[in-house]
């Protein structure tokens, strides 16, 4: 029986890259790894440092690609409810 679980990036999250570019994700949905199935989305943005630009857009999810189930590295902020 395929397992569902759900799946959310908290609001406010960003990550940095050392060039100072900003990446936001902000989403919610559900995924079956043994289904290979999922449902939801959610937007992003991306601020480019040195042209002082954001891109921004959206993002829908409809299949899983991979699971590896790890724990985050210290500061990660993805959870994923059994």
């Amino acid at each position: 029986m395929p397992c569902s679980r759900g799946l959310g990036f908290p609001v406010g999250k960003q990550a940095m890259a050392p060039n100072g570019d900003v990446v936001t994700i902000v989403g919610t949905g559900t995924f079956s790894a043994d289904g290979k199935s999922a449902t939801g989305g959610g937007t992003f943005s991306h601020h480019v440092a040195a042209t002082d630009t954001t891109i921004t857009g959206s993002f829908t999810a409809d299949s899983v690609m991979s699971f590896n189930k790890q724990v985050p590295e210290s500061g990660a902020n993805i959870y994923i409810q059994e």
